[in-house]
């Protein structure tokens, strides 16, 4: 009786039939990175991406589990909805070989945190490899520097309300100059070989040295005072102005 009862709960379990996805947000809002299995596996199903009934985390859906014992990464799947779970140090992967009316799964699932949901497989099979993750996850976390750095200079506002003119020199070569003109609260760059560059936030500071942000050339400002420097990117260049 309780096989048979287990039999048709996991039917119910594994049906296509649709469920309304009506305010649901995306999975990727309802399950962060970094969340263990138990979490996922219980609340993956608030994810508006899942149309259906199917399952994540029971017996019959095994088959789309792959583990990479090198890497010690796991994907889950259910094999119907285009979601595609990866975790990382993974130790005891999901395991489900019996059908148990006490957990509704049969699975034991093992160890692991969220790593990254895709909505491609061979995205999520790239993210299974520790190299590739590693480099993705560099260009995250600078895109995410980036993009603070700009909101910052996108907020800032330009105190200034002098006029000033520099002839700033490379300081390990002279003859390299940049002609810099400002005027209140923005400036005008003109490089050693003529480029025009803009900026629009020029603040003061008590010291008397001159900040120009907002540069019209990506990652480019200057510091002007008693030491000088054009900022390029994460290098500063020494110049002398004057």
């Amino acid at each position: 009786m309780k096989k048979l009862l287990g039999i048709v709960v996991l039917g119910l379990l594994l049906s296509s039939c649709a469920i309304s996805t009506a305010g649901k947000r995306s999975v990727t809002s309802v399950i962060k990175e970094g969340s263990d299995k138990d979490f996922v596996c219980e609340n993956y199903i608030d994810g508006k991406e899942f149309l259906t009934t199917h399952g994540l985390c029971f017996t019959g859906l095994a088959k789309n589990y792959e583990y990479d014992e090198v890497n010690k990464t796991e994907l889950i799947w259910n094999g119907v909805s285009k979601v595609f779970f990866v975790f990382e140090n993974v130790n005891t992967p999901m395991k489900c070989k019996y059908f148990n009316l006490k957990s509704l799964s049969g699975c034991d699932r093992g160890d692991g945190t969220l790593r990254k949901i895709t909505f491609s497989i061979n995205e999520a099979k790239d993210w299974m490899n520790n190299d590739f993750a590693k480099a993705e996850k560099e260009k995250e976390i600078a895109k995410a520097e980036k993009e603070k750095e700009i909101k910052k200079q996108s907020t800032s506002i330009s105190d200034n309300t002098l006029n000033r003119s520099f002839v700033c020199s490379y300081k390990f070569n002279p003859s390299e100059k940049s002609k810099i003109k400002i005027r209140g609260s923005a400036a005008t760059e003109t490089t050693a070989i003529g480029i025009s560059i803009n900026y629009s936030i020029v603040n003061l500071s008590s010291k008397g040295a001159f900040s120009l942000q907002g540069s019209s050339k990506q990652d480019r400002a200057w510091f002007i005072g008693a030491k000088s420097f054009l900022l390029l990117g994460v290098d500063a260049i020494p110049y002398n102005c004057n």
